[in-house]
């Protein structure tokens, strides 16, 4: 496995690369050479790289730099560098640690020292490449679950509207099926939200924008969530700019499924007789036939602690609401996050002072 191995090796002196190479060309591995490190980076966009051997003092774009920008890099980040350098004092070691470095090699280098350093940083990248594959293979095999649970979950919902409109259901039959009915509404949405986002993961997800008139839009966002809200003793109220809202471009479904997530946890996480207020108003923008939406999801619950603030929004992440202590989780703040991105919109949260949050969106 490891002969099969691609080392970039990046040095501004001939001499150097030459040496590293007849070094490492022992082990069989493929030797990848650059002059520079702008060089190095064109590279490792087109050649799938195992370990990089950096120079540290090169002119323009030093090690230490070229390290950073490979390690802020997402695709990029996982490869291990050595930094090659005669360096030696503390200071460069720590900027080197800094800058994201694996491993140090001194000049001159040690042939048998550098075939052990590389062999140590391969076995690192192979269980790198072998756990990743073996999430995709997981992930691939969740996918073709959740898209098979489709099906009989349509049944199930087929079956239960046609009982639903059955003459012979007496009251409380017709209330638990009304119920059941709506767990497995609840259960289709968390079923659709997860094949939404793994195709968002996999940047295969299209939009189907169209115009769409804002109040109405709104409108039935109102409808979709009014019930729930009075059940839990909550006053929900849209409020819009007094001029009135154009139309905008959205995927109506999906955007649709976002407002009813962020509404409903309004409503879910705040105490009875308190309020849930939607606030629509237009952003400052240049162009007046084309402006932009501010849209806040007001409520009086138990907020969020300022550590989950953005980590919320993260898949599966876990946050703990204010005062109530309880434990959240899960793809509905992840879901609305990736819809109003792929909008090209913008989410946060905030405090709604005295009590409560403020979820913002752009759009």
């Amino acid at each position: 496995m490891d002969s099969k191995a691609t080392i970039l090796i990046t040095d501004d002196e001939q001499i150097v690369r030459e040496t590293l190479k007849v070094h490492l060309s022992r082990e069989g591995y493929d030797i990848v050479l650059a002059v520079n490190a702008a060089e190095a980076l064109h590279l490792l966009e087109s050649t799938p790289i195992d370990v990089i051997l950096s120079d540290v003092m090169m002119p323009e774009m030093d090690g230490f730099e070229l390290c950073k920008r490979i390690k802020n890099n997402k695709g990029l980040q996982h490869i291990p560098l050595i930094l090659v350098t005669a360096l030696n004092s503390k200071d460069d070691l720590v900027k080197g640690i800094d800058s994201g470095a694996n491993d140090f090699l001194s000049k001159p280098v040690s042939g048998v020292e550098l075939r052990a350093r590389v062999r140590s940083m391969i076995r690192i990248k192979r269980q790198y490449d072998a756990l990743q594959e073996s999430l995709r293979s997981r992930e691939e095999l969740a996918q073709l679950v959740v898209h098979d649970l489709k099906n009989p979950l349509t049944n199930v919902m087929f079956g239960l509207d046609m009982l639903q409109h059955s003459e012979d259901l007496n009251e409380e039959v017709s209330s638990q099926m009304q119920r059941i009915s709506e767990q497995a509404k609840r259960l289709n949405g968390l079923i659709e939200e997860l094949l939404v986002t793994a195709k968002m993961d996999a940047g295969k997800l299209l939009l189907s924008r169209r115009d769409i008139a804002i109040r109405d839009f709104m409108q039935e966002v109102e409808r979709n969530n009014r019930t729930f809200a009075e059940a839990r003793d909550i006053s929900l109220a849209f409020e819009y700019p007094e001029d009135g809202l154009l139309s905008l471009s959205i995927d109506r479904s999906l955007m649709l499924r976002t407002m009813d997530n962020l509404i409903s946890n309004a409503i879910k996480y705040s105490d009875p007789y308190t309020s849930v207020v939607v606030r629509l108003a237009y952003l400052d923008s240049a162009n007046e036939s084309e402006r932009d939406f501010d849209i806040n999801i007001i409520d009086q619950g138990y907020g969020v602690p300022d550590a989950d603030k953005e980590s919320i929004f993260n898949k599966f992440e876990i946050g703990r609401l204010k005062q109530s202590g309880v434990r959240q989780h899960g793809l509905g703040l992840s879901f609305c996050k990736m819809v109003i991105e792929a909008h090209g919109g913008i989410i946060s949260v905030v405090d709604n002072h005295p009590a409560g949050s403020i979820f913002k969106i752009e759009l």
